[in-house]
């Protein structure tokens, strides 16, 4: 549905505008992850300033995220519920997408609660977790493209395509422990 026929509302320019932030930092933060795994930046800025961006990059993907969520709980025209957000398949509008959105954001709160218990977790452990963001980019991609109202504009199908292919090559690359 084009954003014209949503009312063009000033709200729903945030929802479209945070939803793709959130993805585009997700990308990023995926793609600063792959650096620090196979140190492409170490040379240039040192593996520890790399991490530090990856999770900065995480930090805003959150706060864009939020902003997302927020906005389309207060936007007027589909009326979501907190339930709608929270749970797959109950969403007035874009069912199937919308549930790709929601559990792409367990995946995320999955990889931040392994984040956060790494040391307990052990290494392998919490990479296994860690590796939950790859089906939350897959499940973001999935999100804007079936539920996005701008999916089929260049920069929708560009970030969609981004964060898929960047889910596949964590997940072809993942295969290894090693740091």
């Amino acid at each position: 549905m084009p954003a014209e026929q949503l009312g063009g509302s000033l709200l729903w320019d945030v929802v479209r505008a945070s939803g793709f932030t959130a993805l585009g930092l997700l990308v990023l933060a995926a793609s600063l992850g792959f650096a620090v795994r196979r140190g492409w930046w170490d040379e240039v800025l040192g593996r520890r300033a790399v991490l530090d961006l990856h999770r900065f990059a995480w930090w805003c993907a959150a706060v864009a995220l939020a902003v997302h969520l927020g906005s389309l709980l207060v936007d007027g025209y589909v009326r979501f519920t907190v339930w709608d957000l929270l749970i797959p398949f109950r969403a007035p509008y874009a069912p199937l997408g919308t549930a790709a959105g929601v559990l792409a954001l367990y995946a995320l709160l999955a990889t931040v609660g392994a984040a956060w218990a790494r040391r307990r977790l052990g290494y392998p452990r919490w990479l296994r977790l860690h590796r939950l963001s790859h089906l939350a980019l897959a499940l973001a991609a999935a999100h804007a493209l079936l539920a996005g109202t701008d999916r089929w504009t260049a920069l929708g199908v560009y970030l969609a395509l981004l964060a898929a292919g960047m889910a596949w090559y964590g997940r072809v690359e993942g295969g290894r422990l090693d740091p």
